[in-house]
C-alpha cells in the first residue's frame, strides 16, 4: 500500500509589518489514534489542521490496541486482523476530505470546520471542544489577545479535565455540556495549584496530576473567583453555540447552572507604608529601585494601570505639568496632574537617559526603561497610540501583550523584595498602587465625583455622562490635597507659606503666641 501523504496549502503572504490582511487557511490532513474510549478502545481520527489549530473527525474505525497503529506510515499494521480493510476505508475517506477541501476552497470558503460540517452530511461540529477551539481562533483572529489568552486558557484547562475522564477532549458532545457536566468541571478546577502560591514547578505538577497523584494540603488552589472567571468563559462559549444554532437555548446548562463568586478585600497600603517604601534606603539602578519608582509614581497619577504606564512616552507629559494618555484598556483619554512627587521622579529619569545616551530623550522615548530593553523594541517604540497597537497583526498583539505581561511580572519581582525589606505584611503588587491611591483619596474624605474621574473606573457608583462634566482643576486640587502629607519637605514649606501668607497680622501674632506657648511647655 502507498504511504499516504500529507497535503498541506500554504498561505500567500504579501503583508505590511504592523497591519496584515487575513492569511489564507493553511489546512493540512493526518490520521491519529489518542485514548481509548469508555469500551477500550482507540478510535482513529482524521485530525485536520488549520492555521496550527487541530480539529478532529472520528472516523468509525476503532483498534483493539494503540500498538496496531504505525503513526509514521499513516496506516493500521498487518498485526490487526482487519488492517486492509479499514487501510481502504481511511484512503477512501482521506480523498473524500481532499475533494471537499478543493471544492471549498473554489468557493473561498474552505475551513477546518467547513470541511467536518460537510463529512458529517452538513451537521455543525457535534465536538464542544472542536467549537471552543474555534471560537478561541476567531478571536485570536479579531485582534484581541487579553481575550484570546483566556479562551485559550479555558480550552486547556478543558483538555486537562477530559484526561481526567481518560478521554479524548473531542469525544465531549454538546449534548453532554449538562448542569452536571459544569457542576464536575468546577470541582475539577477547585483541584488545581495557583501557580501564583505554587513552589513547586509546574512540569512536577503537571506529572503529579497525569499520574492521578493527591495533590498536597498545603498547595493552594484556584481562587473561587478565579474559577468563576474560567466558567465565565464556559458560559460565553455555550451563549455562542445558542447564537450560531449548535444548541437550542433550553439546552445551555447555564440557564440554570449559577456561576458564583466571593466577596475579596482589596489590599491597599496605609499612608505610613507609603512613607516607608519612600525612605526605604535602595541602590540606584537596582531592579528594587525601578519597581519603587514605578510603584509610586503609578500612585502618584491617580493610580494609573500599570499596562499604560509601562508604554508612556515623553510626549504624554505636557508644557502645563499633565500626563495625558489613552488608556489601554477602555480607550478612554485622561488628563491627570503631576504632583510634584511624580515631577521629581520623571526629573531622575530624564535625567538618566541624558547621561547615559548624551542627549535629550524624543518624544517617542519610553519614560521607564522596562519596554526599551525589550527584543524587538525599534517595533514597539514605534506603537505611540492605541490605534497603532488595535491595528497590528494578532501574531504580533499577542507577542506585545506577553512583552507587557512579562515587565509586569519583572516590576512585581522588584517589589517583592522591598516588601521583604521592610516587613509589611501585606501584598505589594503594582496593582496596588491602585488600591492605594483610592484609599488615600477616602482618608481625606474626596468626593466620590472626583474619585470616578480620576480613576475612570466603572466601579464607582456615578454614571459616565455625569464622568464627563468633572472640572479638570478639581480633579487637580484633589491631587494636591491627596499628597500633601507626603510631599517632600520644601514642597511642604512652600504650601506652609502660602496658607501663612493668606492669614491677617493679627491672626499671626496669635499663631506664634500659640506657638510659644507650646514651646514654653
Amino acid at each position: 500500500m502507498a504511504k499516504r501523504k500529507r497535503i498541506t496549502t500554504a498561505p500567500k503572504t504579501n503583508e505590511e509589518e504592523y497591519s496584515r490582511p487575513k492569511k489564507k487557511s493553511s489546512i493540512s490532513f493526518n490520521y491519529e489514534v489518542n485514548t481509548a474510549n469508555k469500551r477500550g478502545k482507540f478510535p482513529v481520527y482524521l485530525r485536520i489542521t488549520e492555521n496550527r489549530i487541530h480539529r478532529r473527525y472520528q472516523t468509525s474505525i476503532e483498534l483493539n490496541r494503540k500498538i496496531d497503529w504505525n503513526k509514521s506510515a499513516q496506516e493500521i499494521r498487518t498485526t490487526e486482523p482487519n488492517s486492509k480493510k479499514w487501510n481502504n476505508e481511511l484512503d477512501k475517506l482521506l480523498e473524500r476530505a481532499r475533494d471537499i477541501y478543493r471544492d471549498l476552497e473554489e468557493d473561498g470558503i474552505a475551513s477546518a470546520e467547513k470541511i467536518i460540517e460537510v463529512l458529517d452530511g452538513g451537521e455543525k461540529s457535534p465536538s464542544f471542544y472542536i467549537f471552543a477551539q474555534q471560537c478561541t481562533v476567531d478571536i485570536y483572529n479579531g485582534g484581541s489577545p487579553e481575550t484570546y489568552l483566556k479562551y485559550n486558557g479555558f480550552c486547556n484547562k478543558f483538555r486537562d479535565y477530559a484526561k481526567t475522564r481518560n478521554r479524548s477532549p473531542e469525544d465531549f458532545k454538546f449534548k453532554e455540556i449538562t448542569p452536571e457536566f459544569v457542576g464536575k468541571f468546577e470541582a475539577y478546577l477547585h483541584t488545581i495549584p495557583n501557580q501564583q502560591f505554587t513552589k513547586k514547578p509546574e512540569e512536577e505538577l503537571k506529572r503529579k496530576r497525569k499520574k492521578g497523584t493527591v495533590i498536597e494540603s498545603n498547595e493552594v488552589k484556584l481562587h473561587q473567583n478565579t474559577v468563576a472567571k474560567i466558567l465565565n468563559i464556559f458560559r460565553a462559549i455555550m451563549g455562542k453555540a445558542v447564537k450560531l444554532k449548535y444548541i437550542k437555548e433550553d439546552e445551555n446548562p447555564f440557564r440554570v447552572y449559577k456561576v458564583k463568586t466571593v466577596p475579596t478585600h482589596r489590599e491597599e497600603l496605609s499612608r505610613e507604608e507609603v512613607l516607608a517604601i519612600i525612605n526605604l534606603d535602595l541602590k540606584e539602578g537596582s531592579m528594587e529601585w525601578h519597581s519603587r519608582n514605578f510603584f509610586l509614581f503609578a500612585m502618584f497619577c491617580a493610580g494609573i494601570r500599570i499596562a499604560d504606564l509601562l508604554v508612556l512616552r515623553w510626549q504624554n507629559v505636557t508644557s502645563d505639568g499633565h500626563l495625558r494618555y489613552e488608556m489601554g484598556k477602555n480607550r478612554k483619554e485622561q488628563r491627570i496632574l503631576l504632583v510634584e512627587p511624580a515631577q521629581e521622579i520623571l526629573n531622575i529619569y530624564r535625567e538618566r537617559f541624558i547621561q547615559e545616551k548624551d542627549s535629550v530623550p524624543e518624544s517617542i522615548d519610553y519614560i521607564f526603561p522596562y519596554m526599551a530593553g525589550t527584543r524587538d523594541h525599534k517595533r514597539w517604540r514605534q506603537l505611540t497610540t492605541q490605534k497603532a497597537i488595535d491595528e497590528m497583526a494578532p501574531e504580533y498583539r499577542l507577542t506585545y501583550k506577553k512583552i507587557i505581561s512579562a515587565k509586569v511580572s519583572l516590576v512585581n519581582k522588584g517589589l517583592r523584595k522591598i516588601k521583604e525589606k521592610l516587613g509589611i505584611s501585606k501584598p505589594l503588587t503594582s496593582h496596588i498602587s491602585r488600591h492605594t491611591f483610592a484609599g488615600l483619596a477616602k482618608d481625606i474624605h474626596t468626593d466620590n465625583s472626583i474619585l470616578q474621574g480620576l480613576l475612570q473606573h466603572s466601579s464607582l457608583r456615578t454614571t459616565e455622562r455625569y464622568m464627563r462634566r468633572f472640572d479638570t482643576e478639581a480633579k487637580d486640587e484633589a491631587l494636591k490635597e491627596i499628597f500633601k502629607p507626603i510631599s517632600s519637605p520644601s514642597q511642604r514649606k512652600q504650601d506652609l507659606l502660602e496658607q501663612l501668607g493668606k492669614l491677617s497680622e493679627d491672626e499671626l501674632a496669635s499663631l506664634v503666641e500659640s506657638i510659644q506657648q507650646q514651646k514654653a511647655k
